[in-house]
């Protein structure tokens, strides 16, 4: 069942006209087969028009953001989302896109960030772990504000993957002495355990082998 006026809802960015045409069975991968959006699927289309809301809802019913637009143009909607510099689009996709796709010239979306000189999304893509091919260097190196911001996002990126770490850490660490303690308070009312400064010996061995493993 075709309904390619989801493909048309989603081009005007009418997100009741979008809802409707999907609670009642449209498919949000459908690919139009009009002139002007040939081949490309609603979010594409959504992505395209800068209509957030619309890429929002229709992630939320399965809408696929990895698919490309053909195999000699595999652009997929984060490629368009960037193209019309809606920040609030390319914010909603991130997380659900393949950041580092090229399209059939060589450019990824953060290649395409740097060309149009979108510094906002530069950084969002490089924080979100956006990878520099050659053209997207050659942009980047031969714009100071850009060389500046990028450096800024990589140090702010490494940053968090740091703190990330520290949290987790901590937490393991927290976890396994909470174990210790409790296998302790419940090795202690065991009878005919032997103890050595108050810890019984098995829970010794156990707390030197796991100390062993690091």
């Amino acid at each position: 069942m075709s309904f390619p006026t989801l493909n048309l809802s989603a081009a005007i960015g009418d997100i009741e006209a979008v809802r409707k045409l999907v609670n009642v069975g449209a498919n949000v991968n459908n690919r139009s087969k009009t002139y002007l959006y040939n081949g490309m699927t609603p979010l594409m289309i959504a992505a395209h028009k800068g209509h957030a809301s619309v890429i929002r809802y229709l992630l939320s019913k399965g809408a696929n953001a990895r698919a490309r637009l053909n195999q000699n143009n595999p652009r997929t909607a984060l490629h368009f989302a960037v193209e019309t510099g809606n920040v609030n689009s390319v914010r909603a996709l991130i997380r659900h896109s393949n950041l580092n796709v090229q399209d059939g010239n060589g450019r990824s979306a953060l290649t395409t960030a740097a060309s149009l000189n979108k510094k906002n999304l530069v950084r969002m893509l490089v924080r979100a772990g956006a990878k520099s091919n050659d053209a997207t260097l050659e942009y980047i190196l031969n714009n100071n504000a850009m060389r500046n911001l990028v450096g800024g996002a990589l140090v702010r990126r490494i940053a968090m993957k740091k703190a990330v770490v520290s949290r987790m850490r901590t937490a393991m660490t927290s976890r396994r002495t909470r174990a210790m303690r409790g296998q302790l308070g419940s090795a202690r009312v065991q009878t005919g355990s032997t103890y050595v400064n108050g810890i019984p010996v098995h829970v010794r061995n156990m707390i030197a082998a796991r100390m062993r493993r690091g």
